[in-house]
């Protein structure tokens, strides 16, 4: 092969090499988008679940028994406020003899698995804040108290104040995620 003849497939090789690095990295980001786009339909398949209407329904039965409201979106129950409210909430819902009100609290704690689920899979970036907001944000701002209280419970509970950190994590991003996107 002549000198000229080396260039040419020495070139060649260079194109297909560098076409081929561009192949496998849109194939990577294509793969990850559609991992993402999984992701978000099993979120959406549990949060519309029957297990998670139940968990909604047991949310709003520990509302109505600790005669909380939500008639606005933006108040939320003072810091203060925590430490009694956990204790009640332990003594008479998580440790009730009542196997109604039991009930209620494992109801309730569907929710804070299936939250803390997610706030990890937000930290890990396994899934899209703005699908995911976009379909679990109402119900956090609608049920903001009672997961705070019943997680702090939780803590309380079982001497573990990281239990469903998840849970913090997820409040927080979906709290910067609504001021940019109101913005």
């Amino acid at each position: 092969m002549t000198p000229y003849q080396l260039q040419i497939l020495d070139l060649a090789l260079k194109t297909l090499g560098l076409l081929a690095i561009g192949i496998g990295v849109f194939t990577l980001r294509e793969t990850r988008r559609r991992r993402l786009v999984d992701m978000y339909w099993k979120i959406y398949e549990q949060y519309f679940s029957e297990a998670s209407r139940k968990s909604r329904e047991d949310m709003e039965r520990v509302e109505k028994h600790f005669g909380l409201t939500h008639t606005s979106l933006e108040v939320d129950v003072a810091r203060e406020e925590f430490g009694p409210l956990a204790e009640r909430y332990k003594k008479e819902l998580h440790d009730a003899q009542d196997q109604e009100l039991r009930a209620i609290a494992s109801g309730a704690l569907w929710r804070q698995r299936f939250l803390n689920q997610i706030g990890y899979l937000l930290e890990k970036r396994l899934i899209d804040p703005d699908l995911t907001f976009s379909l679990v944000g109402a119900g956090v701002d609608v049920d903001r108290q009672v997961i705070r209280i019943a997680l702090a419970g939780y803590r309380k509970t079982h001497a573990q104040p990281n239990m469903y950190r998840g849970v913090d994590l997820l409040l927080s991003r979906y709290d910067r995620w609504k001021e940019r996107s109101m913005a």
